[in-house]
């Protein structure tokens, strides 16, 4: 990983609602009280832990790291050579309607469309 932006990787791992809430089960953050080394609750052990904290997300990001879309193909269709598949090809005529005005080349667009980190 490149560059750490340990507020990011917070949010993908505890994948806040609209409202700012956690929406993962607390017994599966390794922030939480059970897990954490002093039994606090994750607010207060944030707070006063923050050097912890932040590597206990870094190491949580290790571990769980972005898919991209190429990586995504790949798990279906293994010898796919993605570098040379249009991403119009493969989602569609609207997509490209949208999209071709984007880029500046069709090289860009494969480049950008196939490296973007999807959920």
């Amino acid at each position: 990983m490149a560059e750490f932006d340990v507020l990011k990787e917070f949010a993908r791992m505890v994948k806040p609602d609209e409202y700012g809430n956690c929406t993962i089960d607390c017994e599966d953050c390794p922030i939480y009280a059970i897990n954490n080394v002093e039994g606090r609750i994750c607010y207060n052990f944030i707070r006063l832990h923050p050097e912890i904290v932040t590597e206990i997300i870094r190491k949580w990001s290790e571990e769980h790291p972005q898919k991209t879309r190429a990586d995504l193909l790949l798990e279906h269709f293994p010898e796919a050579k993605w570098q040379y598949i249009p991403p119009c090809h493969i989602f569609g005529s609207k997509w490209k309607s949208k999209n071709c005005k984007r880029y500046k080349s069709c090289v860009e667009c494969h480049k950008t469309v196939w490296n973007e980190v999807v959920e």
